[in-house]
């Protein structure tokens, strides 16, 4: 009897403690938890005219690494930052080097790329690189500096020639899209011997050069020989873009 009673005066404080807690949560506006809850996650978005959204589709190129005889490490990462500026304002992506390397290796029995200066690899090798990337496109590109002092009115004035060599293929119609060899521009030409690709497109794109060293020099000269050389592929791209019949 005694532990009867002491188990009814406890059931009783319970009891009492859940009504003064239910009675809180009516004064206070909280409402009691649900077994059911839910969360406002994995709610549907609204979205308002139309739901016909296509991902967008981006060009994809491989690009071999750069094979540099002479010029300054400067002068190197102008030409890779520069045209890789230039693959950018033409919508195209860069597939990572590490994966164009290890596509070479793999479609050529294991056989390391080393780039070089009297090689260029043959467009059937490099088709099959860019078959095995999933790639559109796929590029060698090649550069060479020569800088000398020219003696210009009361004093010498340093002068420098890039020479560029590109190849490009066209995986999806397996055709050589550019093939050029041997290119030289210096730095004191002008920007309008690129009159074809348009001011506005590629003037925002050179490096402000000054006098002083060689490297400005360099990398004012492989900036216009890689425009130059990318010339007629610049310009055919832009022309056959293709035009959404539904853009204002």
């Amino acid at each position: 009897m005694k532990h009867l009673a002491i188990f009814e005066r406890g059931f009783t404080t319970v009891l009492c403690v859940a009504g003064i807690l239910s009675m809180s949560a009516v004064l206070s506006g909280a409402t009691p938890p649900s077994e059911n809850a839910k969360s406002d996650s994995g709610t549907p978005i609204p979205i308002t005219g139309t739901t016909d959204v296509k991902p967008v589709q981006i060009e994809k190129i491989a690009v071999f690494p750069w094979t540099f005889q002479w010029g300054t490490k400067t002068s190197h990462e102008t030409a890779q930052n520069f045209l890789h500026k230039l693959l950018n304002k033409m919508g195209i992506e860069e597939i990572p080097e590490a994966r164009v390397t290890a596509a070479w290796l793999q479609v050529n029995n294991n056989e390391e790329y080393e780039p070089k200066f009297d090689f260029m690899p043959t467009p059937a090798s490099m088709l099959r690189v860019g078959m095995a990337l999933g790639a559109d496109w796929v590029m060698v590109p090649m550069a060479s500096w020569h800088s000398r002092s020219i003696w210009v009115g009361l004093g010498p004035k340093t002068k420098s020639t890039c020479t560029v060599s590109f190849r490009i293929i066209d995986v999806k119609n397996r055709t050589v899209a550019l093939d050029v060899h041997d290119l030289s521009m210096d730095d004191t030409a002008k920007e309008d011997v690129l009159k074809a690709l348009g001011t506005f497109f590629i003037s925002s794109l050179f490096t402000v050069v000054s006098g002083g060293p060689k490297t400005p020099h360099e990398q004012r000269a492989v900036e216009l020989a890689i425009a130059k050389a990318l010339e007629p592929w610049i310009v055919q791209h832009r022309q056959i873009e293709k035009i959404d019949p539904n853009a204002k």
